[in-house]
């Protein structure tokens, strides 16, 4: 039988991921004027870096813990 690591592990990944994905959405919501300004505007690199680093950080952190031990056939 294949064990995966407890869901408690990987929890408090995908729980902080979720709370970037919101403050990422909310900014987006507030500061939708970002989409004609420069790339280089506080707000656009603002939310770039949460989404980015919060979110995208946080899911790839989460599936490695979660899939990582199935890969190599440890506990």
């Amino acid at each position: 039988m294949q064990q995966t690591t407890n869901y408690r592990v990987v929890l408090p990944f995908y729980l902080y991921a979720s709370i970037f994905f919101l403050i990422g959405a909310v900014l987006l919501l507030l500061h939708t004027d970002v989409a004609e300004a420069h790339y280089f505007n506080p707000y656009t690199l603002a939310i770039t870096h949460t989404m980015a680093l919060g979110w995208g950080t946080m899911i790839i952190f989460g599936a490695s813990h979660q899939l990582l031990p199935v890969m190599i056939e440890g506990n």
